[in-house]
C-alpha cells in the first residue's frame, strides 16, 4: 500500500507539471510479489521512464498502466488509466483499460461506467460494449445486456467476441432462434471455439434442430471465462466478484465441489443481494449433500423471488434427494409442486422435464413420468436414453404400440444400439408378434451377444 502512496504522488506531481523533479528510486520501482523477471523489469523501468520524459503523452501512460495492469499490481494500473482518459477522454480503448482495471479489484459500477464511457466515446471501443453486456448479464440484466451486445455488433460485425456474447444474451432472453443464426456465424469463423459449439448446441436443441447432438458434443466439457490477457492469471484477490462466479462455476463443472464452495461462500457474504450466487451455492452444496443448507438458501431466494425458475428447478432436486435418503411422502409432494411451476415459467428446459419424470416415477405416476420423459427426448434429441426410458414405461403400462413408436425412431438414429434392440424385441413379443422379436433379436446378438437385455430376449424367446 505504501507504494501505492509513491505511486499516486508520482501520479499528481507529473500531472501537475512537475516533471523536472527527480523521484526517487522507490517512488518508481514498487516491490512485486512474485518478483518481476529480469525482462519483466526492464520494460518497466523504460516505461517509467517514458512517463518522466512525456507526462502530456497519453501513450506514456497507456503502456505503464498496461504494465502494471499485466502484473496485476492493479491501483497502479488505475492511477494510470485514469490519468491517460484525462489527457485523451475521446479514445474509447483507454477507458477499456480503466474498466478492466476496475473489475479486477471488484468495483463492477466503477467498470461498468467505464466500459460504458468508452462505448460512448468518439472514437468508440467494441469491446468495451459486450464487456458491459457481461457485467450486465452477471448481474441478471439480461435485457440492459441484449441493447448492449447489439450495439457492439452494430459497430463491429466481424467482433467474434461481439457476436459470441450477443448470442448468449439471446439466449437469456428466450430468443433461442435468433441466437442460433448469431452463433452459427460465430462457429462459422471459429469452429474450433469449444464454447461457441456449445452455446450453439444449446440454442439448437431449444429450437429442436438436429445438428444439436453434434455441437453439444464438440463444445461438451467447456465453461467460458471471459479473460483476456490482463487478467487470464489471475489469482482470487483481487479478481472482481463477477470474476470469482466464473471461476467457481468452471471448478464446479470440473468437479472440484469444495473450492466451489469456498469461493462462492465468500461471494454470498460479499453480495448478499445477487441472487444467481445463492442458487449456485446452492447447487455446490446439493453436489456434495449437505442438503439442508442447500434448501434454506435456495428458500430464501424464492423469498425474493417467487419466480427464480433456476431456484424452484434447484429446490425440487434437493428435495427429491432427501425423499431417496429419508423417503418422506412431503419432500416428493413438495419437489413435485415445484417442477410444476418451472415447467411453467420455462418450457424448453429439459432438466426440468427429466427431473420430473423422476419425481412422478417415484411417486407411481407412470403415465406422467412418460410423458415428461418424452418431452426431455424432443429437447435433447442427442440423449437418446429418455426415449428409451419413455418407451420402456409405455411398455410397463401396456401402450405397447406408443413403446414400438419410439423405438422405431430411435432405431431410425441408432441401428446398433443393443437396448434399443433388445426392448423393440420385448415389444413384439408382448404383442405376440414371435417372428419380428426373433429377428430382433438375432440383429442384437450379432451386435453384442453377451449384453445383459439381449440374453433377457433371448431366454424368453426360448421359453415354451
Amino acid at each position: 500500500m505504501k507504494q501505492m502512496a509513491q505511486l499516486g504522488l508520482l501520479c499528481s506531481l507529473l500531472v501537475a507539471g512537475c516533471a523536472e523533479v527527480e523521484p526517487s528510486p522507490a517512488t518508481l520501482m514498487p516491490h512485486y510479489e512474485p518478483a518481476l523477471s529480469a525482462v519483466a523489469q526492464a520494460a518497466l523501468e523504460a516505461r517509467q521512464a517514458g512517463v518522466r520524459n512525456a507526462p502530456t503523452d497519453p501513450e506514456s501512460w497507456r503502456q505503464l498502466g498496461s504494465t502494471y495492469l499485466a502484473d496485476r499490481h492493479y491501483d497502479a494500473a488505475i492511477s494510470c488509466f485514469q490519468e491517460l482518459v484525462r489527457l485523451d477522454p475521446a479514445e474509447g480503448s483507454s477507458w477499456l483499460l480503466l474498466g478492466v482495471a476496475w473489475e479486477q479489484i471488484g468495483d463492477d459500477g466503477q467498470a461498468m461506467e467505464a466500459y460504458v464511457r468508452g462505448h460512448e466515446a468518439t472514437r468508440p471501443c467494441t469491446a468495451a460494449a459486450w464487456r458491459a453486456a457481461l457485467l450486465n448479464l452477471d448481474a441478471g440484466q439480461a435485457k440492459t445486456a441484449l441493447a448492449l451486445a447489439e450495439s457492439a455488433v452494430r459497430a463491429d460485425e466481424r467482433d467474434v467476441m461481439a457476436r459470441l456474447v450477443l448470442g448468449r444474451a439471446l439466449m437469456e432472453v428466450d430468443m433461442a432462434p435468433q441466437a442460433q443464426q448469431v452463433l452459427k456465424s460465430v462457429v462459422a469463423q471459429r469452429p474450433a471455439m469449444p464454447y461457441a459449439r456449445l452455446l450453439l448446441g444449446k440454442a439448437q436443441q431449444r429450437t429442436g434442430d438436429e445438428a444439436a447432438r453434434a455441437n453439444l458434443r464438440l463444445g461438451s466439457g467447456s465453461t467460458m471465462v471471459w479473460a483476456d490477457q490482463w487478467s487470464s492469471q489471475a489469482l482470487m484477490r483481487g479478481v472482481s466478484g463477477s470474476g470469482r462466479f466464473r471461476v467457481a462455476t468452471a471448478l464446479f463443472d470440473q468437479g472440484k465441489f469444495d473450492r466451489a464452495i469456498h469461493i462462492l461462500r465468500a461471494l454470498v457474504a460479499e453480495y448478499p443481494s445477487r441472487v444467481d450466487y445463492r442458487v449456485m451455492l446452492a447447487q455446490s452444496l446439493r453436489a456434495v449433500d449437505t442438503l439442508d443448507e442447500a434448501l434454506s438458501l435456495l428458500e430464501s431466494v424464492l423469498q425474493d423471488d417467487p419466480k427464480s425458475h433456476a431456484a424452484l428447478s434447484q429446490a425440487a432436486g434437493v428435495l427429491f434427494r432427501q425423499w431417496q435418503q429419508d423417503a418422506r411422502a412431503s419432500d416428493l409432494q413438495v419437489s413435485l409442486a415445484y417442477l410444476d411451476r418451472a415447467v411453467d415459467l420455462t418450457q424448453t428446459d429439459g432438466r426440468n422435464w427429466v427431473l420430473r419424470a423422476e419425481v412422478r416415477r417415484a411417486s407411481g405416476d407412470l403415465e406422467g413420468a412418460a410423458a415428461d420423459l418424452e418431452r426431455a427426448a424432443d429437447l435433447w434429441p442427442h440423449r437418446p436414453s429418455l426415449a428409451l426410458q419413455a418407451a420402456q414405461l409405455r411398455l410397463l403400462l401396456g401402450e405397447h404400440e406408443a413403446s414400438l413408436q419410439l423405438l422405431d425412431d430411435l432405431k431410425a438414429d441408432f441401428p446398433r444400439d443393443v437396448k434399443v434392440l433388445a426392448l423393440q424385441g420385448q415389444v413384439y413379443l408382448a404383442l405376440g408378434r414371435t417372428v419380428e422379436a426373433e429377428s430382433v433379436a438375432s440383429d442384437a446378438a450379432m451386435v453384442n451377444p453377451d449384453h445383459p437385455a439381449v440374453q433377457s430376449l433371448i431366454q424368453k424367446l426360448q421359453r415354451p
